[in-house]
């Protein structure tokens, strides 16, 4: 009963990712989904970020021995939280807070214990951050073209016939994008 109770909830924690537009934690508005199945191993998580730094989300954890004698659960509601951020030349590196909380199930006790999960997360990107910029820069109705260069840390715009795009604006997009 337990393994189906997981896969139910991890089918509808898959399915309600795909409905999301996918992009890198940090864009506001924006869903991420991770997941990593496997014989001992299952968790899912689907976050949504509130700003370019907040997330909340949840996610489902199944752990089990090699002995497959012991197994965990764990269901939690998420925060995340960008502490602080490195533009690179060519990447951007990441510090986050992640912390959860959530009912643990299994390892030789009965019933659920509250769990509380808070943690540090380092991670380092770089083709995702220049997608990111994209798909900002070409949602505007202005935007005909869209480069970015991470390497030569240079973003160019092409705008349509007859539009404009005032560099405060430019400038307050790629901010709210999480970049300086």
């Amino acid at each position: 009963m337990k393994l189906i109770n997981a896969i139910l909830i991890a089918w509808g924690l898959i399915l309600a990712a795909a409905t999301a537009r996918a992009g890198p934690m940090g864009f506001e508005g924006s869903w991420m989904s991770m997941g990593d199945l496997g014989e001992n191993w299952r968790d899912v998580w689907v976050n949504y970020a509130l700003t370019p730094r907040d997330a909340i989300g949840g996610g489902y954890l199944y752990m089990r021995s090699d002995d497959k004698r012991t197994t965990r659960e764990l269901a939690e509601v998420t925060y995340t939280r960008l502490v602080h951020r490195w533009n690179l030349p060519n990447a951007q590196a990441n510090i986050w807070f992640v912390g959860g909380l959530g009912a643990l199930r299994g390892g030789g006790f009965d019933g659920a214990k509250l769990a509380y999960t808070p943690g540090l997360q380092a991670d380092m990107v770089c083709a995702f951050c220049a997608q990111g910029i994209e798909k900002k820069l070409r949602a505007l109705n202005q935007t005909k073209e869209v480069y970015v260069n991470l390497k030569n840390k240079v973003v160019a715009v092409e705008l349509k016939d007859g539009q404009a795009l005032s560099p405060d604006a430019f400038t307050a997009l790629i901010k709210d994008a999480g970049y300086d």
